[in-house]
């Protein structure tokens, strides 16, 4: 007898619930139990389900949250033997958590802009005949204001 593929909400909010509490795929917990579907099931039940794919979003978010929690432990675990180990655990969560809520575990980069504005006068030109040098275009030879 094969995988269940029918869906069923007890079988769905147990899946969701396994990986709310774990930092295991989405394969490994359904591949945990022979009551389970398949991944590929459960992604077709996904598409079928709107209430699935909230309590999903929510377990995704929870399971986010213990991938955070991980870090530390991680980084203060590290000996002398173990360190670079130990940094790439830290350093694939810390990718994956940048990946799966970039808004809030992503780089954040700072984008600053500043205009001044310019206000020129309806003839530029008068203020060049005036002797204003600093609007004064960086033209090979000076215009002509007089006409």
């Amino acid at each position: 007898m094969g995988r269940p593929s029918t869906y069923r909400p007890d079988i769905a909010a147990a899946i969701c619930q396994l990986i709310s509490i774990s930092t295991d795929s989405l394969a490994v917990v359904c591949g945990s139990s022979a009551r389970f579907p398949s991944d590929k099931a459960f992604y077709r039940w996904l598409l079928d389900h709107k209430e699935l794919r909230e309590l999903y979003a929510q377990a995704r978010d929870a399971q986010s949250q213990v991938l955070a929690d991980q870090i530390l432990p991680l980084a203060d675990s590290a000996t002398a033997e173990n360190w670079q180990a130990k940094r790439l655990q830290v350093e694939a969560r810390k990718w994956l958590l940048s990946k799966l809520q970039p808004q809030k575990y992503g780089d954040k980069l700072e984008i600053e802009h500043r205009v001044e504005k310019v206000i020129l006068p309806p003839n530029p030109q008068l203020l060049l005949a005036e002797g204003v040098k600093e609007l004064q275009p960086e033209w090979d030879e000076t215009p002509d204001v007089t006409t």
